[in-house]
């Protein structure tokens, strides 16, 4: 009556141990088993569901698609077992689910089931509308320099629409590529996304287990390919065909020339037609009675010479005399050797003959074309490009001239390379020069690629357009660098949301996922595609991190605040955390800048202002080796940004002119000072230049050019394989002071590098795969060597971002154990102390820090695959942060030893040690 109330919790269970809290972990009280009498069904079919049941029970079948309830019926069940038919329709295609809830009387006692019980499973039906069946017809062999054919045609007659590819198998096999069929993604298995609820689990005495024990998540299916891995140098074959409409009943034959080429070529057709979708595949050798096969190097060095083997296959039933000829093109020629060999092959067998190639003394591409004639019988030819390469350091020139209006600069100039490899570029300027051309080569021509080189390779080229008139071709070029940059950085982020140093690695690069990011928001400003999924998880680290954030370090504060500055930038600013790292720290200077321009993009402009208002641009002189990468240099051109976002060009005119000049020095800059200082002083040049009408005159080595701009810039290619010498004429045609500024580049002779040991030394050794130590040149052909450098700190800090190049000779193949089986014996003595590995080709790259007076040693293993005479490049070691830091081996030629030397080493090519499984 007064309005209290009271309540009391009752709970009911199963007595003892044994009870309800046992079942609820095993959830199969409320399973119902429902069994199809197929794994599949045809359109047309009957469906057969069947499940156990009672005649006093009822259940619910709901018929699902995709979330959406098709069909649902209430069922009366049988006695023991209840079976229910349902006809396989076309919109059932790929998969349906039948739910069926299966409702008992309450408190019956016919089973100690509960009230409810619930299954469901996926029922495949299959549309043979869906599937197209193409047919290629082939000859069982091609012969190569002839015309082949195959042709097409749906087995049943059925119209469809193909295309068609011919490709090389070996590169297939590079990849294991196997034929995606169309009709597996269109029609894969669907998942289920129908959710249930009930309060049946609520009802006393009528027990019912969580449905989510029971549930599988459909769609999809993991699968592996087969097939060998098949590794082989050729030039590939790729034909494409059609696309091609067949009407019904129709074939087409699709003809094709076959080029020089020995080895199997697979056929591939894909083809589609109203919803229905098939493809094919038939792999065709080609091989003539007649075959020739020459094994060259992938590369080679001025001067080398290599004893070439060349294969001779004879297919015919009888004896064949053969002609062998090897002309060599372009930057080479064969050495004190005739060019013609006469040979006598039995039926059915192959010999080995051999010519000796002697590359030119500069660099250039040189072509090998090898010819096999016997009478009565197709020429089989061969022909191999490859390129002479030079493993010296490319050096750059520059020389600058300030010319009055009307004024002209004559003068010839010395280039640095060797002939034939000196690219020569003229930079026009109505501004102070900051050699553009120089400056950009190195940053997209440096040999490493961590996150803060390949971000520091094409975040410049952003802002290429706002300095630079630009044509068609080169616009095309900058859009395909910074989309492949784009590409490249997604393999450096970690399941985090930050970017690691090295692709793949787990660790967070913080500065990395800084500068990185900072690209990526700006590349997506310029118009450029950059996933979603990769700006989100990276901006998702980068607030958890700034909330996180706590440090009175000021490296680290240029890292927070640099931070700030890129979420501020994407349109997502922490206002918090800016403001805990104003008012929590006495910042520097480039720490103040950097947050007074993350307040601007915020929003916060008089913060912004009242920051910067008395600022200097003060910064103690130093280098980072790893951290943040920097330097005064780089945190002045960080503070020149800021200047430029703040919209203050006073104070931005005498740091430009600063750093301008740096730029246009001689000095070395890392790839981060470079960049940085390009980032902040291109944008500023754009919008503070005027547009005045700029116009000269120039020649290089009689070659006369006229040209016009109102940029800040123009960049004039004079060369691009200039001899070793020239006469520059220029010619001012403005009305206004011109800067000119001649730049080459050019790669020097091999050999010319001097022993240096600044901060680092830098030994190597070879050693057979028995221990013993040999002489490079003592190694026999097919033999395997190990290579050993030891590289050692000579000083009283610690180094990091170490960078240790060792380029290959021509003669040598890298054992590469990352494509190779090989036993735990053999690759245990090569796990080597670095950070990071890049193994190329023609090098190998090692990454690696060094404590104060520490000795680290990277090995690797090469086969000497070519005799003859041969140039072992220069070893070179270096802090990539700091050019003082470095080491260098020079190179070396060796040629053949005698017989009589080659048996010193007990490493003969029939006994040694097979390194490959």
């Amino acid at each position: 009556k007064g309005g209290h109330g009271s309540a009391k919790i009752v709970y009911i269970d199963w007595p003892g141990w044994a009870g309800r809290a046992q079942a609820d972990g095993q959830g199969a009280a409320a399973m119902l088993t429902l069994t199809s009498d197929k794994t599949s069904y045809k359109v047309g079919e009957k469906i057969r569901i069947s499940f156990p049941s009672n005649d006093k029970a009822s259940a619910v079948l709901v018929l699902e698609k995709g979330g959406e309830i098709v069909r649902q019926e209430q069922i009366r069940c049988g006695k023991e077992t209840t079976v229910v038919e349902l006809d396989a329709e076309p919109s059932m295609a790929p998969n349906v689910y039948i739910h069926v809830s299966l409702l008992q009387e309450h408190l019956q006692t016919m089973n100690d089931l509960p009230i409810r019980l619930y299954g469901v499973i996926p029922v495949i039906v299959e549309d043979p509308n869906t599937i197209l069946k193409p047919q290629i017809s082939s000859d069982e062999a091609w012969k190569p320099m002839s015309p082949a054919s195959f042709t097409v045609r749906e087995a049943a007659g059925k119209p469809m629409t193909y295309t068609a590819v011919v490709v090389d198998e070996g590169l297939l096999g590079l990849t294991r590529y196997s034929m995606a069929d169309p009709r597996s993604t269109f029609y894969k298995k669907e998942a289920s996304l129908l959710k249930s609820w009930d309060l049946y689990d609520a009802v006393i005495g009528a027990y019912s287990g969580s449905l989510q024990t029971l549930l599988a998540i459909g769609g999809g299916d993991d699968g592996f390919g087969g097939g060998n891995r098949k590794v082989q140098r050729f030039k590939p074959v790729v034909k494409y065909f059609g696309p091609v409409t067949l009407k019904a009943g129709e074939s087409r034959t699709e003809t094709f020339e076959i080029p020089q080429y020995v080895g199997a070529l697979r056929i591939m057709v894909v083809a589609g037609n109203a919803g229905a979708y098939g493809v094919a595949e038939r792999s065709v050798s080609v091989k003539g009675d007649l075959m020739v096969l020459g094994t060259l190097p992938r590369y080679l060095s001025p001067q080398d010479e290599i004893r070439v083997p060349v294969s001779v296959f004879n297919y015919t039933a009888g004896k064949l005399p053969v002609t062998v000829r090897c002309r060599i093109s372009g930057n080479g020629s064969l050495k004190d050797q005739s060019a013609e060999q006469k040979i006598s092959l039995d039926a059915s067998s192959d010999t080995v003959v051999y010519f000796q190639v002697a590359a030119g003394s500069t660099v250039g591409p040189l072509s090998c074309a090898i010819t096999a004639e016997a009478s009565g019988l197709p020429i089989a030819t061969h022909q191999v490009d490859l390129m002479v390469r030079s493993t010296a350091i490319p050096i750059t020139q520059t020389w600058t001239k300030m010319l009055k209006a009307g004024e002209s600069w004559n003068e010839f100039k010395q280039l640095p390379g060797m002939s034939g490899t000196n690219q020569v570029n003229l930079e026009l300027s109505r501004l102070p020069p900051i050699s553009l051309e120089n400056r950009l080569e190195f940053l997209t021509q440096y040999p490493h690629g961590c996150i803060e080189q390949t971000t520091s390779a094409v975040f410049p080229q952003l802002y290429l357009d706002q300095v630079l008139n630009l044509d068609d071709q080169k616009r095309a070029e900058i859009r395909a660098n910074v989309i492949a940059g784009i590409e490249r950085l997604q393999t450096f982020q970690t399941p985090s949301g930050g970017f690691a140093y090295w692709p793949g690695q787990g660790e967070v690069n913080e500065w990395g996922t800084n500068y990185g990011g900072h690209f990526l928001v700006e590349a997506r400003k310029a118009g450029y595609q950059v996933p979603d999924y990769l700006m989100q998880r990276w901006a998702e680290y980068q607030k958890r991190k700034a909330i996180a954030w706590s440090s009175s370090d000021s490296s680290e504060q240029l890292v927070q605040a640099y931070r700030l500055y890129t979420l501020a930038l994407a349109g997502m600013p922490d206002l918090g955390a800016m403001n805990r790292l104003k008012e929590s720290f006495t910042l520097s200077d480039p720490v103040a800048w950097r947050l007074a321009a993350a307040y601007w993009y915020a929003g916060q402009r008089d913060i912004a202002r009242a920051m910067v208002r008395n600022l200097g641009f003060g910064v103690q002189k130093y280098r980072d080796l790893s951290g943040t990468f920097g330097s005064s240099f780089r945190d002045k051109a960080m503070m020149l940004e800021s200047l430029v976002v703040t919209e203050d060009y006073g104070r931005a005119s005498a740091l430009l002119s600063e750093i301008a000049e740096t730029l246009s020095s001689k000095d070395w800059l890392s790839t981060q000072e470079t960049a940085y200082a390009l980032i902040a002083i291109l944008p500023l040049m754009g919008k503070t230049s005027n547009s005045e009408t700029m116009s000269a005159e120039c020649s290089f080595q009689g070659i006369s050019r006229n040209r016009s701009f109102k940029t800040p810039l123009e960049s004039i290619t004079l060369a691009m394989s200039a001899s070793d010498s020239g006469t520059l004429e220029v010619k001012n045609t403005s009305k206004q002071n011109m800067y000119a500024r001649l730049v080459a580049r050019g790669i020097p002779a091999e050999g010319l590098e001097p022993v240096i040991r600044q901060g680092l030394s830098l030994s190597v050794s070879y050693t057979t795969l028995e221990g013993k130590a040999i002489d490079p040149s003592l190694l026999p052909l097919g033999a395997d060597m190990e290579v050993s450098v030891a590289l050692r700190n000579t000083t009283s800090r610690d180094l990091k971002e170490l960078a240790l190049v060792h380029s290959l000779p021509a003669a040598w193949e890298l054992i590469n154990y990352r494509l190779a089986k090989v036993t735990e014996e053999d690759y245990e003595p090569l796990v080597n102390p670095i950070k990071y590995q890049d193994i190329r080709d023609d090098r190998v790259l090692s990454y690696l820090d060094l404590k104060a007076g520490e000795t680290k040693t990277v090995s690797f293993r090469v086969n000497r695959t070519y005799s003859g005479l041969y140039f072992i490049p220069a070893i070179q070691a270096y802090a990539m942060y700091d050019e003082s830091i470095r080491a260098v081996e020079p190179g070396k030629r060796i040629a053949d030893q005698a017989p009589d030397q080659l048996e010193k080493t007990n490493q003969t090519p029939k006994g040694r040690k097979n390194l490959i499984q």
